[in-house]
């Protein structure tokens, strides 16, 4: 008997009449209205179920599912934990309208017209008839508790899907204690007091205690806590607009001092299906050794730079070997509106389990330059749209706080923009010079264009 190709309807149809002709008590009916209407009937049912099983085994596949739900069950068959939201920073202007000082303290929690909440990173006091700054993030906190009631290996507690996507960090307690957090129960007897983290296919944060084996088995009635720091993500509070606290402050009133921004969302689905392809290479593994920058990308998505080096890079730019060196890796980091990130990044570093290894931080060196744009415009634009456009595009692709910021300026590459802007008839219609520091030339240099002495003239002739 020959292959019938099921994609081809026609096909299908031949071989239907070819199995009716083949039955006694069917013969009668060949080609009859009827069975016409049923052949094409089942023709078209076979070319959809071909389709629908493609489509269902495409999607067992992360490279080619489409599902937000099958991504996130082939990064939940590897382990890969999505990146979690982080919360917009920036400075909180508080004026003082009586005569007397008063103090605000850390962890203080005000909320905007939106019904946003924000919250103090550090402590201030305001004299009278004076105001302060003070940085602020926008977070909530929340506890959870539950009881264990019927502890089992490898016993499990999942958030909800909307909190899941909201969680920026969180604590965990048993009875009180503290338990720290494993990497797939690595390195772990029936006594550690562990637990692992995981983001299930049904969009579900979730951390799971040992079967005591790995990892210690919670008691009976044991009490689990929970304490969430949970953040909108990508939300702006631009400035001067008024922030209400929580609580009774006299004679105080709340600004933002600066735009606070800066804020990502929980990454998307794409962001996850390629990042899961390939984060069994690091998984927190040897594989990753001295990928350093990965390592604190992830921990820390807020980084606008980063950069790592060894020993043998940091004797070669000092032009000298030191004992000092031996052993040590160098960091240097930037994150807008959080000049002591390195504290926090120190910490996660010794953390990592290697022994003989030291961190030392380097902080980072601004280098800018600038750029003299001039050039005739076409006459359909009008010159402070084309500008604000021009400005943007810089801005995207060298702005100090861009995600997409360039480590390296060059010619070639602002003609390509301005090339591509739509703005000039042609490459001959604008004139382009950079100066400054347009790339690195020390391991810690963050290049940046410097926008307030930079010049750009348009005009239609």
């Amino acid at each position: 008997m020959a292959t019938v190709n099921y994609y081809d309807k026609d096909a299908v149809k031949k071989r239907f009449w070819e199995l009716i002709q083949s039955k006694p008590a069917l013969q009668g009916l060949a080609g009859s209205q009827i069975l016409g209407a049923v052949n094409t009937h089942q023709a078209m049912a076979s070319e959809y179920a071909l389709f629908e099983a493609e489509r269902h085994f495409q999607e067992s596949y992360l490279a080619s599912a489409i599902n937000r739900s099958s991504i996130l069950a082939g990064s939940y068959d590897r382990n890969y934990i999505p990146r979690k939201a982080s919360p917009s920073t920036g400075c909180m202007r508080i004026e003082n309208r009586g005569d007397y000082a008063v103090s605000v303290p850390a962890g203080t929690v005000l909320f905007s017209e939106d019904q946003v909440a924000y919250e103090t990173l550090m402590p201030v006091s305001v004299e009278g008839q004076h105001h302060s700054l003070v940085m602020v993030w926008q977070v909530k906190r929340e506890t959870i508790t539950e009881i264990i009631s019927n502890p089992e290996p490898f016993w499990e507690y999942s958030l909800s899907p909307e909190k899941s996507r909201q969680v920026h960090q969180f604590e965990l307690k048993v009875d009180g204690l503290p338990w720290k957090e494993t990497r797939l129960f690595r390195n772990t007897n029936a006594e550690s007091m562990v637990w692992a983290e995981f983001y299930s296919e049904l969009d579900e944060l979730g951390i799971r205690f040992g079967n005591g084996i790995f990892g210690k088995i919670p008691g009976t009635d044991s009490r689990l806590t929970l304490e969430l720091v949970l953040t909108e993500g990508d939300v702006t509070l631009v400035n001067s607009k008024q922030l209400y606290p929580v609580g009774q402050f006299d004679n105080l009133q709340f600004y933002a001092g600066t735009a606070i921004a800066g804020g990502k969302d929980m990454e998307t689905t794409e962001e996850t299906r390629r990042n899961a392809l390939y984060y069994f290479l690091y998984d927190e593994k040897h594989e990753w050794d001295n990928d350093y920058k990965f390592y604190l990308k992830e921990q820390f998505p807020q980084l606008l730079f980063v950069n790592c080096w060894g020993e043998w890079q940091q004797e070669k730019e000092v032009g000298k070997r030191k004992i000092e060196h031996i052993n040590h890796i160098f960091y240097s980091v930037y994150a807008e509106n959080e000049p002591d990130i390195h504290l926090l990044i120190q910490a996660a570093l010794e953390e990592i389990p290697e022994y003989n290894r030291y961190f030392m931080y380097v902080p980072v060196n601004h280098a800018e330059f600038t750029f003299n744009i001039e050039g005739r415009v076409k006459r359909s634009w009008v010159l402070e749209e084309a500008q604000q456009l021009i400005i943007n595009t810089i801005t995207q692709h060298y702005g100090k706080h861009s995600f997409a910021r360039r480590n390296k300026a060059m010619i070639r590459d602002f003609y390509r923009l301005m090339n591509h802007s739509g703005i000039f008839e042609s490459q001959e219609d604008v004139y382009i010079t950079l100066s400054g520091q347009r790339e690195p030339e020390k391991l810690a240099d963050m290049v940046s264009c410097d926008f307030d002495n930079s010049t750009l003239t348009l005009s239609y002739d």
